[in-house]
């Protein structure tokens, strides 16, 4: 995690650690949450999940290939992948200090909310919430079986922006807050870019 000055001046690393990705201020400016690599593990993908090659020899009762009335599939014709354990990590600028939030290992891209003391992030089933302080468990905000993208805040905190793939395209949504949970989603136009930020004006 470097930090460096609007200038450009004064670039120094802050926090060493594995692939450090989508860094957040919290409100008071006094911590950064980001998302980092915990561990890595390489598996297949296939009919049946991302498997290791050993596991997917056990579906195919030992065999590097399985013979069916659909056809011939071996091993080799599913995808090598990497799959990347993460943990999100609140830094502390003022003391040095940092602590890991109680997350699971495939929450991504913290987004810090614009008062208060929680972020929300991205996991497999769509966007949840945590306090950056405190070890309560996070808790589900928007549950989605479409794939989504990094979430983010309107900087009235009244709604939550993002794109979701809808069949062979991405468009953007929003998702309007009621308390801690979303209660009304929208589709507001197709979306060229993977993300999608609220800008200042």
């Amino acid at each position: 995690l470097w930090l460096i000055n609007s200038d450009g001046s004064n670039e120094r690393r802050v926090f060493e650690a594995n692939r450090v990705r989508s860094p957040s201020w919290t409100p008071d400016g006094q911590s950064v949450v980001f998302e980092r690599g915990t561990g890595s593990t390489e598996c297949r993908i296939s009919p049946f999940g991302c498997l290791s090659e050993e596991a997917l020899q056990q579906v195919f009762n030992g065999e590097e290939c399985l013979t069916t009335s659909f056809g011939t599939f071996c091993i080799s014709d599913y995808s090598l992948v990497t799959m990347w354990s993460t943990a999100l990590t609140r830094y502390n600028l003022a003391d040095g200090s940092n602590r890991d939030l109680p997350t699971d290992d495939q929450a991504t891209a913290p987004q810090a909310a614009p008062a208060g003391s929680e972020l929300i992030f991205l996991d497999p089933g769509g966007f949840s919430a945590a306090h950056t302080e405190g070890n309560d468990p996070p808790w589900p905000v928007v549950r989605e079986k479409a794939p989504m993208g990094p979430v983010s805040y309107s900087p009235d905190g009244q709604w939550l922006f993002a794109s979701r793939k809808q069949h062979d395209h991405w468009q953007v949504w929003r998702w309007l807050m009621q308390g801690e949970l979303a209660a009304r989603r929208e589709s507001l136009a197709p979306a060229r870019a993977f993300k999608a930020s609220y800008g200042s004006t």
